[in-house]
């Protein structure tokens, strides 16, 4: 467990460092950033659990993904999605699209999906489900997944930063069992963590429903993405192609 809990503190601070120095709040370095947050994690890999770079690029879970969690995570991602033009209609708000924003989403996909979810569900919960079942891999994942979310205090009002840490503790789960139904990889939680985290910056409304949307937002996100679990799971589960040695 140590070995993952120093992964886990060394990955994010590299991960957060980065993107704070090229200024990548909607991922404009987005394509930067995740190349080094994997870079990083097979150095981890290589130094905390002593596999070859090679065999650790294969053992990270880029591989292609099954299909069952990526139409889970389809249909998840477009029920969130619909919550827009939904708290449009109630509310009277005028949403519009960021400036460049078609421009942003590569970043955002990379920094917000891939980097995050390979970190936080590849190296984090992957190394404990290998030892662990289900929920108590989950369980201890998400303690990381939270305290990297804390510093969300230094730079938002209270009430959208505790909100936003509740929901950090909320979704874990759901995601963990994404990257589960995935076949142990990462795209169905990263398809989905980018549209949590990565709309809501894409899309602009006037000051006066600022602070609606994002919390009628935040309370779609608490809710929805829970729905992964009505997806049975496969006799037996799903194994790694490689399992990784036990934490300690």
């Amino acid at each position: 467990m140590w070995r993952v809990i120093v992964g886990a503190v060394i990955g994010f601070a590299v991960f957060d460092r980065i993107a704070a120095a090229t200024g990548s709040v909607r991922g404009e370095a987005g394509l930067v950033v995740a190349p080094v947050v994997i870079l990083t994690l097979l150095v981890l890999d290589r130094l905390l659990f002593k596999h070859p770079l090679r065999a650790s690029f294969v053992t990270l879970p880029l591989r292609a993904p099954d299909s069952r969690g990526m139409y889970a995570a389809l249909a998840i991602s477009a029920a969130l999605l619909l919550g827009y033009p939904l708290y449009a209609w109630l509310t009277g708000a005028r949403l519009t699209l960021h400036p460049g924003w078609l421009l942003l989403l590569p970043g955002l996909i990379a920094q917000a999906g891939i980097a995050e979810e390979l970190l936080f569900r590849g190296f984090v919960y992957g190394r404990l489900r290998d030892v662990y079942p289900f929920w108590r891999a989950a369980l201890l994942s998400l303690i990381p997944f939270v305290a990297a979310h804390l510093i969300l205090f230094a730079t938002m009002p209270p009430l959208i930063a505790g909100t936003a840490v509740l929901l950090s503790a909320v979704i874990s789960f759901p995601l963990a069992r994404l990257y589960d139904l995935g076949g142990h990889t990462i795209w169905a939680p990263a398809l989905v963590h980018t549209v949590i985290q990565g709309s809501i910056k894409l899309v602009d409304v006037d000051a006066a429903h600022q602070t609606s949307l994002a919390l009628a937002w935040m309370g779609a996100c608490l809710v929805v993405p829970w729905l992964v679990f009505a997806v049975p799971r496969l006799p037996g589960g799903l194994k790694h192609l490689a399992p990784s040695p036990a934490p300690a």
